[in-house]
């Protein structure tokens, strides 16, 4: 894994789970759920996602278990 550079908001998805201590395996369940916003880069699957999504999706998941 490599750091993401300070002046980008765009991570991999590798990042972001990482950034989260959560896996890979749940970040890419809630991109394909829609839960989770990401941009595709190219045409081989790579994604992307920003640290205000993760951010906004963690929230929101957050919020869903307090409400419980």
């Amino acid at each position: 894994m490599h750091e993401p550079t300070a002046h980008t908001d765009w991570l991999t998805v590798e990042d972001a789970a990482a950034q989260i201590k959560a896996s890979r395996r749940s970040l890419y369940r809630a991109i394909r759920a829609g839960e989770l916003r990401a941009a595709p880069i190219n045409g081989r699957g790579d994604l992307r996602t920003c640290r205000a999504w993760v951010s906004e999706w963690m929230s929101r998941r957050a919020d869903a278990r307090s409400a419980m």
